[in-house]
């Protein structure tokens, strides 16, 4: 949560300077390492979340699949 704050007060900063493209990427992968976060402590459902909102905000990213498949077997990629 800490570094979806850092990145949501620097995104504020950067509008129309960047691409917006690159920030919803940017917002996936922290998402995603959330998610990761949670299949290490065990808390596969609650990584559901984090995972779907990932693929939502930037779906071009194979590696989200893949981790969606392995929390379903309750394995970390």
């Amino acid at each position: 949560q800490a570094v979806m704050a850092v990145f949501k007060h620097h995104r504020s900063a950067l509008k129309g300077r960047t691409s917006s493209s690159r920030l919803r990427r940017r917002e996936a992968v922290i998402l995603y390492s959330g998610a990761r976060g949670l299949q290490d402590s065990g808390q596969h459902r609650q990584a559901w979340r984090h995972f779907f909102k990932a693929v939502q905000r930037y779906p071009w990213v194979p590696r989200f699949y893949a981790a969606i498949v392995l929390n379903a077997l309750g394995r970390r990629p």
